[in-house]
C-alpha cells in the first residue's frame, strides 16, 4: 500500500491563473488526468518531477522547506503574476 498527501494551496489564486492562462477546470483537469515522470535535469534538490501528458503542466516533489518557503512567499507571487 502506498500512502500519500495532497494540499491544495491557494486554489482560488491558481484557478484564476490556470483560466487566464490554460483554460477552463475541465481542460485542467483532463490535462492533468495523466501523469508521467519527467526526467527534469540540473536542479539542487533531487526532487521528482511529473508532468501532464500534453505538457500543459509540470509537477514537483517538494520538500518541507521549499513548502515552507510558497507557503510564506505565496501572496507575492501571484501579486506578481497578476501584474
Amino acid at each position: 500500500m502506498v500512502e500519500f498527501e495532497i494540499k491544495i494551496m491557494y486554489p482560488k489564486r491558481f484557478e484564476a491563473l490556470r483560466r487566464f492562462y490554460c483554460g477552463t477546470h475541465t481542460d485542467f483537469v483532463s490535462s492533468i488526468f495523466k501523469i508521467q515522470p519527467w526526467a527534469a535535469t540540473g536542479g539542487r534538490t533531487n526532487s521528482s518531477f511529473f508532468k501532464s501528458h500534453d505538457d500543459k503542466y509540470v509537477f514537483k516533489e517538494v520538500k518541507k522547506s521549499e513548502f515552507k518557503m510558497f507557503v510564506e512567499f505565496g501572496p507575492t507571487y501571484f501579486d506578481y503574476m497578476v501584474k
